[in-house]
């Protein structure tokens, strides 16, 4: 078991002492901490407790050290917070209380120091005054503890306290892909660039590939470990220290980048937002104010979006979206707190509800599109994911909305199951109302072409793909497509579709026309004109004469005899019987034909050609042989 625990609270009031007492390790490294008696940057030591295995984060008390905090209570198990008996709440505890309430730790207990300076009367009223201002916050019903950190009066009795509410705790999560924020970087000579953290999620093994990001750059893990213990893995909850060797030096990995082993974590620049703000305001917060942005070890400059009001009340919750201007990484779920640059003031905190944000438009529709996004189940933001991208790979899925591929593996499986979305190919998912809507689309476009095109057989696929693309992946046309198939609803010859129940036919409207027409085309025998002068003779429209032709053809009521011209069948039958039994099934000529025929040669040159395309004769140099 495996945890963190950080340690908040005013500038000296025995954080750093607090921390000593219980590990026996200074945690203020620099000589400047040393000389000034205060801590700048982050401080860590390990903690055996019972059996527990912990990192004790020590984070600087000092206002101007307020992001340097934020970076050392995310992530952690359970916070300490500390309050000096003879200061008592000072504002630096204050905005610690707030922070950490904004970052929705739950776990925590308060702890006063140098209890040997005070009497108790004046302790009581420590006590007194800090459950005033605790009130609301995570410690307002927290555990209570006395400690002299010198002398170390009721250390014991803190850690069997810490030891009751860590074995109470679920571990983290150890499965799925790594996520590893990174709180320092630095060089060892001989070795090169070591990063440190705490492990969010999943694992790290010695040897394994890794990603920086957002740099999005391969490093290996050359060597891992857990308080200067080399180790052949570390797990989510452990403080790990990386020796990383591949691309990057360190003057371009910094603390904020984030270390993984998976592709699916998503890189964002706008993120919408649960925000819950603090009580009291020194500022206004209006519409697009500059901010920092404090996620995990991460720091980044932005602004605030707004789309129900121009300005932020204290003490409110808004749903809203921080847009930033470099790219982070983020996953739904996580805190973050958000301070103003200039003057200083921490402006609220809350919760990660999208990673993928959009320019949405101001107003009460996009407020109950994230209130619905807030509150979805995973299930229906997969359907809402899908309804919007139509079609998309599980590591799409997974990384749009922010969750581990085995969590993404476990939900798709069971809205299969369920009937809530179709798998098309491998790997490859749209919903099920998507899916349907495809397929009605599909045969509604086929269904139109008939309508337009009565006398051709159907469409081309790649033209009915080519229509649909506007609202739907060709991927998933092409999958219902072949279900359609599949299920015979639709049919398919080499190239073209169409649905199973049609036939090319004549439309009512037209049937008297082209009778008309045939009637011609039989009067005129040999001597035909152009098909699309019989049409404009019966007033057939222009848009019918290309494929009434072909239709003719394929229907057998005419055969072509040139690039534009049919004769009738019944004409083209009685020259055809003619001229079989006037030649007695034997080899013919040119000449031999025109005696039979009495047709003028430059038709009969056609009709012979069209026996020879019909495989009816062939042709050796100028005589023809029978084939029947």
């Amino acid at each position: 078991m495996y945890y963190t625990i950080g340690i908040a609270g005013h500038i000296n009031h025995g954080k750093t002492s607090l921390t000593k007492a219980l590990t026996n390790i200074d945690t203020d490294r620099l000589k400047v901490e040393k000389e000034r008696n205060i801590s700048i940057e982050l401080g860590y030591a390990q903690f055996s407790l019972y059996g527990i295995e912990a990192s004790i984060i020590d984070v600087p008390g000092h206002e101007k050290f307020i992001k340097k905090m934020i970076a050392g209570v995310a992530g952690i198990d359970l916070v300490i917070l500390v309050v000096a008996a003879d200061e008592g709440v000072m504002p630096q505890t204050r905005e610690h209380i707030e922070i950490l309430t904004l970052l929705g730790i739950v776990n925590g207990l308060i702890v006063v120091t140098k209890i040997d300076r005070v009497e108790p009367e004046f302790l009581n009223m420590v006590v007194e005054d800090i459950n005033k201002v605790v009130k609301g916050s995570i410690f307002e019903e927290v555990e209570t503890l006395f400690v002299d950190n010198i002398r170390k009066t009721g250390i014991d009795e803190l850690k069997l306290s810490l030891h009751e509410k860590l074995i109470e705790i679920p571990q983290r999560i150890s499965n799925g892909a790594l996520r590893l924020p990174i709180d320092q970087v630095f060089t060892i000579h001989g070795h090169g660039v070591v990063v440190r953290g705490t492990i969010y999620e999943g694992v790290v093994n010695k040897g394994d590939t890794l990603i920086v990001l957002p740099q999005q750059c391969s490093v290996k893990a050359k060597e891992v470990q857990i308080h200067n213990c080399s180790k052949d893995k570390a797990s989510a909850g452990q403080r790990v220290a990386i020796n990383i060797g591949g691309a990057l030096k360190q003057r371009k990995i910094k603390r904020g980048d984030v270390i993984v082993t998976s592709t699916n974590f998503t890189l964002s620049t706008m993120v919408d937002v649960s925000l819950n703000s603090v009580n009291h305001l020194q500022y206004p917060v209006k519409q697009r104010t500059p901010i920092h942005f404090y996620c995990g070890t991460t720091e980044s400059s932005g602004y605030i979006v707004f789309f129900d009001r121009n300005e932020l009340r204290e003490g409110s919750e808004v749903l809203c979206q921080i847009r930033l201007t470099n790219p982070i990484v983020v996953k739904r779920g996580d805190r973050f707190i958000i301070r103003r640059p200039s003057p200083s003031e921490t402006i609220g905190g809350g919760w990660v509800i999208g990673t993928a944000g959009e320019k949405y438009r101001f107003g009460e529709e996009t407020i109950q599109k994230l209130l619905q996004q807030r509150e979805a189940s995973s299930e229906e933001r997969v359907l809402d994911v899908l309804s919007i991208k139509k079609c998309l790979d599980k590591n799409e899925i997974s990384k749009s909305l922010s969750i581990s591929c085995d969590q993404i593996n476990e939900i798709l499986n069971g809205m299969i199951d369920s009937d809530q979305i179709v798998e098309i190919e491998p790997g490859f998912f749209t919903s099920k109302e998507v899916y349907n809507d495809a397929g009605s689309q599909v045969k509604f476009e086929v269904h139109k072409y008939h309508e337009l095109n009565p006398f051709r057989i159907g469409i081309s696929k790649a033209e009915c793909i080519q229509i649909l693309e506007r609202n739907f992946p060709k991927k998933l046309i092409e999958a219902v497509i072949n279900k359609e198939i599949e299920k015979r609803t639709i049919a398919r010859e080499q190239h073209i579709i169409y649905l199973t129940d049609f036939e090319p036919h004549i439309p009512k409207e037209l049937v008297s026309k082209f009778d008309r027409v045939l009637d011609n085309l039989k009067h005129d025998r040999m001597e035909v004109k152009e098909w699309g002068e019989y049409c404009r003779s019966e007033n057939v429209h222009s848009r019918f004469e290309h494929e009434s032709y072909h239709f003719m053809i394929t229907k057998k009521l005419g055969y072509p005899i040139g690039d534009k011209q049919l004769i009738h069948y019944e004409t083209f039958d009685d020259q055809f019987k003619l001229l079989y039994h006037a030649t007695k099934k034997q080899p013919f000529s040119l000449q031999d034909a025109r005696e039979i025929l009495s047709i003028p040669r430059k038709n009969l040159v056609k009709f012979l050609e069209l026996l020879d395309f019909l495989q009816f004769t062939k042709r050796v140099k100028e005589i023809r042989k029978w084939t029947l």
